[in-house]
């Protein structure tokens, strides 16, 4: 059995989603967020195929992202058609605090040493206006309509 380990960064802690009671509560949060809903879709239906392709190929995870001591979010880390991509909700009392951009700084070097891979991608709505200014923050490039990349 893998085990599915915590993320330490400078200012966050990324723990593993496991479906405890205490997380289910800050997920009943992120369900009823509209924002959410419309730009990653149902939480449950994506906690569901995340936990599926993990148990196909050890890679695919989610995160609950915690900045001091405060859940403030929900990270996925997903391997689909031969490209790593991360995608992130922040709780929206805890928008426009620059959480997303600081995370990406933070993580991108990390994923980049945990999966040895060249490139990391991010999808993004066009009309997401905020997670593409997070993108950009974080040092992600605009490489085509929605997708955004950062390479070694």
């Amino acid at each position: 059995m893998v085990m599915i380990m915590k993320i330490e960064l400078e200012h966050f802690l990324l723990v593993p989603y496991m479906n405890l009671s205490n997380q289910n509560e800050f997920l009943k949060e992120l369900q009823y967020d509209a924002d959410v809903e419309k730009y990653l879709g149902n939480i449950d239906y994506l906690l569901t195929k995340i936990n599926m392709r993990y148990n196909e190929n050890f890679i695919d995870k989610a995160y609950i992202i915690y900045m001091d001591d405060i859940a403030r979010g929900l990270l996925t880390i997903s391997y689909k058609d031969e490209k790593l991509e991360l995608a992130c909700a922040i709780l929206s009392k805890y928008r426009n605090m620059g959480i997303a951009s600081n995370l990406l700084r933070e993580l991108t070097p990390k994923v980049f040493e945990m999966y040895n891979v060249d490139d990391i991608y991010l999808y993004i709505d066009s009309n997401n206006t905020a997670s593409i200014a997070s993108a950009k923050k974080g040092g992600y490039v605009n490489t085509g309509r929605n997708e955004y990349k950062i390479s070694r």
